[in-house]
C-alpha cells in the first residue's frame, strides 16, 4: 500500500466530520464528545500541513523515487484514514439524541465498550500526530538540504562496508538484557516478523517509534524517571541496532525515508543517554519487572468479527425465545433488538448438527413492513394452524416464516414487534355477518375464527419480558388486566370484561349477535385502544 494526495484530503475532511458532529452533540449528551473532537481536531491541521509537504517533497523525486516515497510515507505514518473511518462509526453507532416511542428525548450515554473504543481511537489519533511530526521533519530536512543529507548517507553507508566507525555514542546493549529481548520477540509478533536477521521495517519502526515515545522523554511532574521509561529506551536503542542488522533495512536505497528518521531517532536516543540526571537503573533493578515490561510488539488490536446475536450502538435487545429444533439444527435462539421507535432488528444464533456456527440478522420497520399470523389462520377446516407467524418486507420482495416453540413464545414474539400484549385469546369463536342489512341475501356469510384483545404495552430495557414472566410466575397468578378504549382510568380482569361484551353491556369492544341455533356469537371486533 502507499499514500497519495487524496488519501490526506479524503481525511482532512473525515476529520472536518467527526470534529463538526463531536461539537454539535456537547451539553446534549454526553460532555466527553468533546475532547474527541478535539483529539481529532488536532489531527486535521497536522494533515493539512502534511499534504502541502508531501507534494512539495513528490516534486523533488523522479517516478522510481516517488513511488518508494509514496509506500515509506504511508508505513511510517500509518494508516490513519482506517482509524478515522472507525473514529465515524462510532459516532455514528452512538448519536447524541434519540427518542422514545412516546416521542420524548433521552440522553444517552456512552457504555464501558464504547468508552473502551473511543480511549482507543483517541490513542491512535495522538500515534498518528506524532509520526507526521515527525516524518515531516525528514521532509524539511530533504527540501532545505537534499544534496547534503544524500551525500552524508552515502558517507555513513561506505564507512560500514569498509568496518570503519559511525561515530554512534550509543553503547552496546548488554548481554543479559538483549537476550531478554530476544525472547520478547517470540511474544505477539506481526505477520511480517520471521526471524532477527529478517526484522520488518514497518513493524519495527512502529515498535521503535512507540517505545522511545513512552521511554525517558516523558517529562513526570516530579522530574525523575521510572524504571518502565528506563527500560523504554533501552528497549527502543536494541530495536535500532536490530533493525539496522536486519536484511530489509540493509537493502535500503540512499533517499529513503527509513534511513533519515531512523538516523534522526539514534541522535534522540543518543541525547536521552547524555541528558543531565538521567537515572540509570541496574541489572538487578530491572530484573524485578514483570515479563511485560520487556515485551517489544505493541499489542495488536483482535479483528474479531461483529456478534450479530450482540447489542450495536443504541440498540436494546428487548426478547430472546428459543425456537424449535430441526434434524439439521441442535439448537436456534431468537434474538429482538429495539434499534428506534420504529425500526427492530431480527437475530437468530443458529447451532447445527454438523458444521459451524450460524448467525443471521434482518430488520424490520413496523409502520412500513406486515406482520402476519401464521397461527391464526387454519390451514384446512380440520387441521391445526402451525406455530408460526410470517415477516413480509413492506416492498413486497419477500418474507421469513418464524416457527415457534408455543403460543407463549408466539404472543411475547408478537408484542416485542407490534407493541401490543394480548390479554385475551379466544379460539373457535363464530362469526357472521348480520344478513338483514344487506342489500344483497347470501348464505355461508360466516365462519370460524379466533378474536384477540391487546393491551398497547410495548417492551423496554425497564420492562422486559423475562423479568414480567418471573413476576407472574412468583405471584402465582394468571389474571391479565385490560383497559377500555372508552375510560383510560379503570380497568378489569379478562373474564370480566369478555363477560360484558358477550351480555351486550359493553359494545366499545364489538357486538354480539344470535346464531341459528340460538348460541351467542362475537359478530364485530375493534381491536384498537391507542
Amino acid at each position: 500500500m502507499s499514500l497519495s494526495a487524496a488519501d490526506i484530503v479524503k481525511g482532512i475532511e473525515i476529520c472536518k466530520w467527526i470534529y463538526e458532529n463531536c461539537f454539535e452533540r456537547v451539553g446534549r449528551a454526553d460532555t466527553r464528545y468533546l475532547q474527541f473532537g478535539k483529539d481529532v481536531g488536532k489531527l486535521q491541521p497536522a494533515l493539512k500541513r502534511l499534504v502541502v509537504a508531501f507534494e512539495a517533497a513528490l516534486q523533488l523525486r523522479d517516478t522510481r523515487d516517488r513511488e518508494l516515497l509514496r509506500r515509506e510515507a504511508k508505513e511510517l505514518i500509518g494508516d490513519f484514514n482506517a482509524t478515522l473511518k472507525e473514529c465515524r462509526e462510532i459516532l455514528e453507532n452512538n448519536k447524541g439524541i434519540v427518542k422514545d416511542g412516546a416521542g420524548f428525548v433521552q440522553n444517552v450515554m456512552w457504555g464501558q465498550s464504547t468508552q473502551k473504543k473511543v480511549d482507543e481511537q483517541r490513542t491512535r489519533i495522538q500515534f498518528h500526530v506524532q509520526k507526521i511530526e515527525f516524518f515531516m521533519e525528514s521532509v524539511r530536512l530533504e527540501q532545505s538540504n537534499a544534496r547534503d543529507g544524500d551525500i552524508q548517507e552515502i558517507l555513513a553507508h561506505t564507512r560500514e562496508l569498509r568496518g570503519l566507525s559511525l561515530n554512534t555514542s550509543l553503547e552496546p546493549i548488554p548481554e543479559w538484557l538483549g537476550s531478554r529481548f530476544r525472547e520478547a520477540l517470540k511474544i505477539n509478533p506481526p505477520a511480517s516478523y520471521t526471524d532477527i536477521d529478517n526484522f520488518p521495517l514497518e513493524h519495527g519502526y512502529e515498535a521503535l517509534y512507540l517505545h522511545y515515545k513512552q521511554s525517558t522523554v516523558i517529562n513526570p511532574p516530579t522530574g525523575d524517571q521510572t524504571m518502565e521509561q528506563y527500560l523504554d529506551l533501552l528497549k527502543a536503542h536494541w530495536i535500532i541496532e536490530t533493525l539496522k542488522r536486519g536484511a530489509p533495512y540493509k537493502a535500503l536505497r540512499p533517499g529513503s525515508y527509513y534511513l533519515r528518521t531512523v538516523a534522526r531517532l539514534e541522535r534522540l536516543i543518543s541525547d536521552q543517554y547524555a541528558r543531565p540526571g538521567l537515572t540509570a537503573f541496574s541489572e538487578e533493578d530491572l530484573s524485578k519487572l514483570n515479563e511485560s515490561s520487556f515485551l517489544i510488539w505493541p499489542v495488536q488490536k483482535a479483528t474479531t468479527p461483529r456478534q450479530l446475536t450482540e447489542p450495536s450502538g443504541l440498540e436494546e435487545k428487548i426478547l430472546e425465545i428459543s425456537l424449535p429444533a430441526l434434524p439439521s439444527v441442535q439448537k436456534e435462539d431468537l434474538l429482538v433488538f429495539q434499534r428506534g421507535p420504529t425500526t427492530l432488528r431480527l437475530a437468530r444464533n443458529i447451532v447445527p448438527a454438523a458444521g459451524p456456527l450460524r448467525q443471521e440478522s434482518e430488520k424490520i420497520n413496523i409502520h412500513i413492513d406486515r406482520f402476519i399470523p401464521l397461527y391464526a389462520v387454519p390451514s384446512s377446516k380440520s387441521g391445526s394452524p402451525p406455530l408460526a407467524v410470517k415477516i413480509c418486507d413492506g416492498k413486497e420482495t419477500g418474507g421469513t416464516v418464524y416457527e415457534l416453540k408455543s403460543e407463549g413464545d408466539i404472543f411475547s414474539f408478537q408484542r416485542a414487534v407490534t407493541g401490543f400484549e394480548v390479554v385475551s385469546d379466544m379460539k373457535n369463536v363464530e362469526w357472521s355477518l348480520n344478513r338483514k342489512k344487506m342489500r344483497v341475501f347470501s348464505k355461508g356469510l360466516g365462519n370460524i375464527g379466533r378474536v384477540q384483545m391487546w393491551y398497547w404495552k410495548p417492551l423496554s430495557a425497564g420492562r422486559s419480558l423475562q423479568e414480567e414472566s418471573r413476576k407472574r410466575q412468583d405471584s402465582g397468578t394468571a389474571t391479565l388486566q385490560c383497559r377500555s378504549s372508552v375510560s383510560s382510568q379503570g380497568s378489569n380482569s379478562t373474564n370480566a370484561t369478555i363477560a360484558k361484551v358477550v351480555n351486550g353491556e359493553n359494545e366499545s369492544f364489538c357486538t354480539t349477535t344470535q346464531s341459528d341455533s340460538g348460541e351467542t356469537v362475537v359478530a364485530n371486533y375493534v381491536p384498537d385502544w391507542r
